[in-house]
């Protein structure tokens, strides 16, 4: 029988207590991890540290080994060995496209996950390491309600690009989805510190801080939201008159206004710059008109399908406020109007009406001099004659100075204000004009267009008008000849373009083609169709879009789904933060999935824990 010592005792019963106490004191130490993090710490649960610190032992190739294996035999029971191997055979083509990624959005658009993921299944044996295929993945089983693997595959791409907003956001939606609110709220922070204005980030913050009893929910999360990409679900919640617009909406618009020297001289210099500016908007204001009557006119002959028609599925710009956001807006541009024919705040004629008299005095109070001068003795008539002359020139420059600069100020308040509104107006206008059908588009355009220019027109005549109703003084010589000074010579200049004007994108192959436009994406297939499981219903997203080095418009683009499948928005990609998951020059599309609604997270067959308090 084996015989323990006393001081054997005293040693195991003391390593016993210290094994006891550091076991206890993990959950703290995880805590402070989580909630005060280092500076170069990743701020995630500590279980999700812990897996991190696994997969940094892993050399690169073995990581994602094991979860392509897991996800072809998921497949496998989902439609059968034969389905699978017939399907990677029959599309080979479009494996090795350089559109693939571009077929890849095609199949989420339309709900068709199984037949993306066996090709992502087939992709991944050849770039096993690529975070941007585990990513769509990750994306696609979502999708299907299979969190848990989607997880696996969204670590996987974390493992490569651990400072990525997409994947972070990914993670936190599939968390969201399993019920763990608090990891899901650090890791949508940690993809905010770098994309502010990440539209799927943001939203998904506001509803998590929204289910807090002792807290109203931050208003500034569906600002940033929409200034990342235009989400219907965040313009509804955040109410307001007037929405934020996404970023690359948001222009700084280059409109010039009249010159108002701040002498009278240099005003009276400025008659030949109005003078041709007028000209100038008169025929853009012509062209314009020209346009809008050709517009109008029924076709000669009867037109075939529009651009999108010609195309085998389409989605369009949708948008339930569409109608109402625009007529708002040009609601604003009515009242602009009739400021701009005859301001109702402004006392201009009054202005000039008191100037014309008081220079009409001054005249006539010359008139009298004169008279006296002419009176005098010959000796003296010729001085008394100049010192009359003289006096007017002093008196006119004296009194249309004055009233110059009353009308000067009166004129540079209206002229912000107006500047204001226009530049207000003008990225609204273009943004919302995009979701009416295409047929009425470039009527509507052309009427507001010309609309516009007359409103610009009618700043440059008000910044005439006092010059025009003064006239020239009695003698040519009471004010000096000047030029206009480099400041003042100012050309019109409003630009009248939509900032998305130029997004055109199209890509074709024998067997696929794409096309996108600024309210539009279209796609063709000539693929044999398999008998895969029926459609599902795919989540909303904002999906990023970074266009191959080859092609003529490298923009990057994103575009917003939403859980009708609707295309609630699209445009240039011009937050930072953002951009690919993987080298390259092909085309290449980033998911970032939207915060999981309720009825979405239910029924997870990954399962989840009941969700935690945030």
């Amino acid at each position: 029988m084996l015989k323990i010592g006393k001081a054997s005792l005293k040693g195991l019963w003391l390593t016993s207590w210290l094994v006891g106490l550091y076991l206890l004191a993990q959950p703290s130490l995880a805590t402070t991890r989580l909630k005060a993090p280092d500076k170069g710490a990743f701020l995630l649960p500590d279980h999700c540290l812990q897996s991190s610190a696994r997969n940094q032992a892993l050399a690169p190739g073995q990581l994602s080994q094991p979860l392509r294996e897991k996800l072809h035999q998921w497949l496998r029971g989902q439609i059968g060995q034969e389905n699978l191997e017939d399907f990677v055979l029959n599309s080979q083509a479009i494996l090795d496209s350089p559109g693939f990624d571009l077929y890849l959005l095609e199949l989420w658009l339309e709900g068709r996950p199984f037949e993306a993921l066996a090709l992502l299944d087939n992709q991944l044996k050849q770039a096993q390491d690529c975070p941007a295929r585990l990513n769509q993945a990750g994306a696609f089983l979502f999708s299907c309600g299979e969190y848990e693997q989607a997880k696996d595959f969204f670590w996987a791409a974390h493992f490569f690009r651990p400072d990525h907003p997409s994947i972070l956001n990914n993670l936190a939606a599939v968390f969201s989805s399993l019920g763990s609110r608090k990891e899901a709220a650090a890791l949508y922070q940690q993809c905010l510190e770098l994309a502010p204005y990440h539209p799927e980030a943001n939203l998904a913050l506001y509803y998590l801080s929204s289910g807090q009893a002792s807290e109203q929910p931050d208003q500034n999360w569906l600002v940033k939201s929409l200034h990342g990409a235009f989400i219907e679900k965040a313009a509804s919640l955040i109410g307001t008159t007037s929405w934020p617009l996404p970023l690359c909406f948001e222009q700084e618009i280059n409109l010039a206004r009249p010159p108002l020297p701040s002498n009278f001289e240099q005003y009276i210099s400025l008659l030949s710059i109005y003078q041709e500016a007028l000209f100038e908007l008169s025929q853009r204001e012509e062209a314009l008109s020209r346009k809008l009557i050709s517009q109008r006119q029924p076709p000669e002959t009867v037109s075939g399908p529009g651009e999108r028609e010609r195309w085998e599925k389409s989605w369009r710009l949708d948008s339930s406020q569409s109608y109402s956001r625009l007529l708002e807006a040009e609601g604003r541009l009515d009242w602009l109007e009739r400021e701009a024919e005859k301001p109702t705040d402004l006392s201009l004629e009054q202005i000039i009406a008191a100037s014309v008299r008081a220079l009409d005095s001054v005249y006539k109070a010359y008139l009298e001099q004169e008279q006296k001068a002419l009176e005098a003795p010959p000796a003296s008539r010729a001085d008394e004659l100049r010192k009359a002359r003289d006096y007017y020139c002093f008196k006119y420059k004296k009194e249309a100075t004055q009233w110059y600069l009353k009308y000067r100020e009166k004129l540079l308040s209206y002229f912000l204000q107006a500047e204001q509104e226009l530049k207000t107006f003008l990225p609204r206008f273009y943004f919302w004009l995009r979701y009416l059908p295409e047929n009425q588009q470039p009527a509507r355009r052309l009427e507001t267009e010309l609309r516009l220019i007359k409103i610009y027109s009618r700043l440059w005549e008000k910044a005439l008008l006092l010059l025009t109703r003064l006239g020239q003084p009695a003698f040519s010589d009471c004010l000096p000849a000047m030029e206009p000074s480099p400041e003042n010579q100012v050309k019109p200049v409003f630009p009248l373009r939509s900032p998305v004007d130029d997004l055109q994108l199209t890509f074709t192959s024998e067997f696929f083609s794409f096309a996108l436009s600024p309210t539009w994406v279209a796609f063709s297939e000539n693929l044999v169709a398999e008998d895969f499981p029926e459609k599902v219903v795919i989540p909303a997203a904002t999906i990023y879009l970074y266009p191959a080095a080859t092609t003529a418009n490298a923009q990057p683009i994103y575009l917003v789904v939403d859980e009708q499948g609707q295309l609630n928005d699209l445009g240039k990609l011009v937050s930072r933060g953002t951009g690919r998951l993987s080298p390259g020059s092909q085309f290449e599309i980033v998911f970032d999935l939207s915060y999981p609604s309720q009825e979405v997270s239910v029924g997870a067959k990954g399962g989840g824990a009941k969700p935690d308090d945030f």
